[in-house]
């Protein structure tokens, strides 16, 4: 059949078989390239959980050591009131090398810290009344129980660097 013009069927523009392959192998490096970056973002983040398990079993093992030396100096103020001789307790502690002795208005001040990880440690500090009955027969109170950040003892010596908006 032959159209008004006297021409052959109008078949239209199409694309060329060399078009398709080009748009098809674009989109097969771009699925690669996506399968890439998605394996690379599932190992970071394996490698990140296992670094946060690591640092959260070792916080726990921190804080398991620090609550048993709460333990024994609770022992010991308790064994202080029995006797009614509180420096007993202010003698345990300054035996001790790791803990210093604070004396306070309302008692003693037990302050000591346990290593977390090399630049995290877990410090406390821990009131001991010397009349546990003026403060509802509670021997003590926890002052201070946190992590600092840091090589130093200074929590404010810790600077951590962000970036503040400037490219150059």
């Amino acid at each position: 059949m032959r159209s008004k013009s006297g021409k052959g069927a109008s078949t239209g523009g199409s694309l060329g078989t060399g078009y398709v392959t080009v748009i098809m192998i674009f989109v097969v490096i771009c699925l690669a390239l996506l399968a890439a970056l998605s394996f690379k973002t599932v190992m970071n983040n394996s490698g990140i959980g296992d670094a946060s398990r690591t640092n959260t079993a070792a916080y726990y093992a921190a804080e398991e050591s620090a609550n048993r030396r709460l333990a024994e100096l609770d022992g010991a103020a308790a064994e202080s009131q029995k006797t009614g001789n509180f420096s007993m307790l202010s003698d345990m502690i300054q035996s001790s090398d790791e803990v210093a002795a604070v004396p306070d208005a309302e008692g003693l001040i037990a302050e000591w810290s346990e290593k977390i990880t090399d630049k995290v440690r877990l410090r406390c500090a821990v009131l001991f009344y010397s009349s546990p009955e003026l403060h509802d027969g509670k021997r003590f109170e926890v002052r201070e129980w946190r992590t600092d950040i840091g090589t130093g003892t200074d929590p404010d010596d810790v600077h951590i660097k962000v970036w503040d908006g400037t490219l150059f």
